[in-house]
């Protein structure tokens, strides 16, 4: 039930309740047929001779300007359906690209994870007993870049390089197996070793045995 939210002389109740008129008779309750029909967005439609507060009625055809059509979303303008912006001045649909046929170098780094267990017989101290380690290994290979390809080497071969040499033989397995002092310095040297021939373009080798401390090793010519 529609009321005005002030009192007037046409009837129309200020209390939503009560329906009663000023002279304290009752009214009918119920849809008033002279109250046209909700046909926008936006709530009710005002009562007859009535608007909202501080507006006109809307007389002309179509749809008022402050009211959405229902379905579309509130705050943005109404676009005629087929009428595309025009492109800004000077504007190209397909910018030009870059090719680098210039040799130049570059260096790659490849991350990798392995767990293992190993024990120092030459240390006087905790590590002296057997113990394990999750230890972070980065392999880093450096080159020309083949103007053809604009790659070094292909990550996937120099993945599948450290997978087969290093991580088969020494994740999840006991490092003292193959290496009678491993300290992460010997370690290192070993995973280079390892490397030196499927991998020609190498490095570097680090490897961290506690995530804050690491080593590093160049080859044995200390590069």
């Amino acid at each position: 039930m529609w009321s005005s939210p002030v009192g007037d002389g046409a009837g129309w109740s200020s209390c939503p309740v009560a329906g009663r008129r000023r002279d304290g008779t009752r009214r009918a309750t119920g849809p008033d047929p002279r109250r046209p029909r909700e046909n926008w967005a936006l709530g009710p439609a005002s009562p007859p001779g009535r608007e909202l507060a501080g507006q006109r009625p809307w007389r002309g055809a179509g749809t008022p300007p402050d009211v959405c059509r229902l379905g579309e979303p509130r705050g943005r303008p109404h676009r005629p359906r087929g009428r595309e912006p025009a492109a800004a001045p000077g504007y190209k649909e397909r910018m030009a690209t870059i090719d680098y046929t210039d040799a130049r170098r570059a260096r790659l780094e490849v991350e990798f994870h392995f767990a293992a267990a190993h024990r120092l017989p030459r240390y006087q101290g905790p590590c002296f007993r057997m113990h394990g380690h999750n230890y972070r290994l980065a392999i880093a290979v450096e080159g020309e870049v083949d103007p053809a390809t604009g790659m070094v080497a292909d990550f996937g071969k120099l993945k599948a390089a450290v997978e087969e040499h290093v991580l088969a033989r020494c994740d999840h397995r006991t490092l003292n197996d193959f290496l009678d002092n491993p300290t992460a310095e010997n370690i290192a040297r070993w995973v280079w070793e390892v490397l030196e021939r499927p991998l020609p373009a190498l490095a570097e080798v680090r490897l961290w045995e506690i995530p804050d401390c690491c080593v590093v090793y160049r080859g044995g010519r200390g590069r």
